[in-house]
């Protein structure tokens, strides 16, 4: 790759509580280095290297979960996972789609700068991604499910699965349906994002075959570390899998930035039923760990993956669409019942794994360790955090709507960088969208300025997070907050420029990223 070194000033390392040169840092407004990850090991790890699990959703927003505050939704395996763990309460995608996020959460490296930021993309030649830097520590490193991404030499996972089509080898993206009830395929809806899928995508996703291979890698050696991601296909359209007839419409409370209509309330219905089917697939993996005996020395993290595909949420830069529902669980380190209130970042997770596993993760990454989150030893990882959305080669999207994003504690600014074009997508298409349409052109007001917000958009947003968690008040022309965002565009700008990121350029040259 030619991209340039990581700038250690935008991405910084945990501050530590009780430390003088901690405390010093805080008071400076500077970052501390945390201890290399051999010496924090020494001092905190077990003789033993832990292993990893991920178990990653699809298209699943942050707050349909029960243990987010959802009374709705039946989630008792993460609920549960939630109450013996750590709840990671502000960790971000750095994109909204699946492609550009999953490979973002393998190399520790943003969009941009490992070259795929649009989805159905590739990463660069020569890119690492998780095998590669965990392998050469004596670990087993596998995946089961869903891959979308590519090429193959850049993400050299092992996959128990074998035999289930191209990706099963690693690569592709073939999957034309989920498989729903009674065996048959059902046909995605339009904006399918022919997600590949080993083993039928964890056959619905943790069905007999899978659970038998993702039982099989972890029992294989059990003196060997492994890490294993368990990419599930649910929550993921259509909503076809699980029993949407428990959840009655009338009664379901909708998230604010929905326009009330009965196409949203059966679609949420459906979509909740789904995923109770990946919460049970949780549980499934959680009692393979368990039934192997490995459950105590496994770190194990569950991620909502990006926000689903509703208006407001999955495609764009809001909360509903980079924040991430993420459940951290490692018996005698991680505090049960906890929660992190810490800034971080899908690329942060290989950095963890590696810190946790003894080793230095690597400088040139642009992710950093959370171990001291997760462990207690500190309360701050990132001052804020980026995301980036490609809009350029997605099914009916524009020819370009590049849409950029800062973000700290409090305030949010997103920068969409061809603003004067109407933004568009696959849910224009759907009955959902069109409900909220015809509802607008009867006079509702809510539904017009929902309607007319998610089509039209300024160039600039601004929001405050802590009164207004939805998004639903834009702050970009306040006069008492210039200075605030003027801060925060310095930061997105200084993001962009160590990326690589050229704005709009960039966005017009998003099909050659996209695989052949």
């Amino acid at each position: 790759m030619t991209s340039s070194r990581i700038d250690n000033r935008l991405t910084r390392r945990c501050l530590l509580r009780s430390t003088a040169t901690g405390l010093a840092a805080v008071a400076s407004g500077l970052a501390v280095r945390l201890p290399s990850g051999a010496r924090a090991a020494e001092a905190s790890q077990p003789s033993r290297k832990p292993n990893f699990v991920i178990i990653i959703a699809d298209d699943m927003t942050y707050h349909d979960v029960g243990c987010w505050g959802n009374k709705d939704v039946r989630t008792p395996n993460l609920d549960r996972l939630a109450a013996q763990g750590m709840r990671l309460v502000n960790m971000f995608t750095p994109a909204p789609m699946c492609a550009p996020c999953r490979q973002a959460l393998y190399t520790g490296l943003f969009p941009v700068r490992n070259g795929a930021h649009p989805n159905h993309s590739r990463v660069y030649d020569g890119v690492k991604s998780m095998p590669h830097h965990l392998r050469p520590l004596g670990y087993r490193v596998g995946l089961v499910g869903k891959t979308h991404f590519g090429p193959r030499e850049s993400f050299p996972f092992e996959h128990p699965a074998a035999g289930a089509g191209k990706a099963a080898k690693g690569e592709g993206e073939t999957r034309a349906g989920k498989t729903a009830k009674g065996g048959k395929k059902a046909k995605r809806a339009q904006g399918d994002e022919s997600d590949a899928g080993g083993a039928s995508a964890i056959a619905g996703a943790v069905g007999s075959g899978a659970a038998g291979a993702i039982r099989s890698f972890i029992a294989r050696d059990k003196d060997q570390p492994f890490c294993l991601v368990v990419a599930s296909n649910e929550p993921h359209g259509p909503w076809n899998l699980g029993d949407a007839t428990v959840y009655d419409p009338a009664k379901l409370t909708l998230p604010p930035y929905l326009v009330d209509t009965p196409e949203t309330r059966r679609a949420l219905a459906a979509y909740y039923a789904e995923i109770e089917v990946f919460d049970r697939q949780v549980g499934q993996v959680m009692s393979i760990l368990d039934q192997t005996g490995q459950a105590d020395n496994t770190l194990v993290l569950v991620l909502s993956e990006q926000g689903s595909g509703w208006p407001h949420c999955k495609w764009t830069l809001y909360d509903a669409g980079i924040r991430v529902a993420a459940v951290a669980r490692w018996p005698g380190r991680v505090k049960p019942g906890s929660t992190s209130q810490a800034l971080m970042q899908y690329v942060d997770v290989l950095p963890t794994f590696l810190a946790a596993a003894g080793a230095n993760p690597p400088d040139d990454l642009d992710g950093r360790s959370f171990l001291d989150a997760l462990t207690g030893r500190a309360d701050r990882c990132r001052e804020t955090v980026f995301a980036v959305q490609t809009s350029r080669g997605i099914i009916n999207g524009p020819e370009a709507y590049g849409i950029r994003c800062v973000r700290d504690a409090r305030y949010k600014y997103i920068l969409n960088l061809n603003h004067d074009a109407q933004f568009q997508n696959v849910v224009l298409k759907g009955d959902l969208f069109k409900s909220w349409q015809a509802k607008a052109a009867a006079g509702d007001t809510f539904a017009r300025s929902q309607v007319d917000r998610y089509l039209r958009r300024p160039a600039v947003e601004f929001y405050d997070i802590q009164s207004d968690p939805h998004e639903m008040k834009d702050l970009s022309a306040e006069p008492s907050l210039e200075a605030e965002r003027k801060r925060l565009r310095a930061q997105l700008d200084a993001w962009m420029k160590q990326q690589g990121d050229r704005g709009a350029a960039t966005e017009m040259g998003a099909k050659e990223r996209q695989k052949k």
